[in-house]
């Protein structure tokens, strides 16, 4: 079976199971954790940062973020409670902050709402930087990536222990 026939069908079975999932009117944390997490099947589907990138790309998965985007406007931005809300502490210059704060503004929304939806936006891999020298000189020089590299950047798997939410102080 060619390879683009093959990613088709796997984009349909995904489809099929976000519209199945969407059908059972989960909220939105259930909804993106199934799809798009690092269990969702999404990843499970397409392993290799490649293969995501690609089906990031596609009008399958623009389909299953419409989705998604639809959930979190009928319901509040808050985690379910059986789903730990996390913080991020992301250090940005003044001119990102100013143009966060406007950008919250002209939408009518909170910057906590603004920056999960800009959080759940895909990104074109090539548009992160690395921390990897041989990383950064090979998007320059925008060859494609060796799938036998034998030292993948890996991303450390999440936190199995909960930790508690801090105590006092301002958000």
């Amino acid at each position: 079976m060619p390879e683009t026939a093959r990613r088709d069908e796997l984009e349909e079975m995904i489809y099929r199971e976000a519209e199945a999932l969407l059908a059972k009117n989960p909220n939105w944390v259930t909804f993106y954790r199934e799809t798009f997490g690092p269990t969702g099947i999404v990843r499970r589907t397409f392993g290799s940062p490649e293969a995501l990138a690609r089906f990031e790309r596609t009008e399958t998965c623009a389909k299953i973020q419409q989705m998604l985007t639809s959930l979190r406007r009928k319901s509040a931005d808050r985690a379910p409670e059986h789903d730990h809300t996390k913080i991020v502490t992301v250090r940005i210059p003044r001119s990102i902050h100013d143009a966060l704060r406007r950008e919250a503004y002209d939408y009518q929304t909170s910057m906590n709402k603004l920056c999960i939806s800009k959080l759940l936006r895909l990104i074109d891999p090539e548009l992160i930087p690395t921390d990897r020298a041989e990383d950064d000189s090979r998007f320059e020089s925008m060859e494609p990536a060796s799938t036998t590299d034998s030292s993948p950047v890996e991303t450390p798997p999440p936190e199995t222990q909960e930790s508690p939410a801090p105590q006092g102080g301002s958000t």
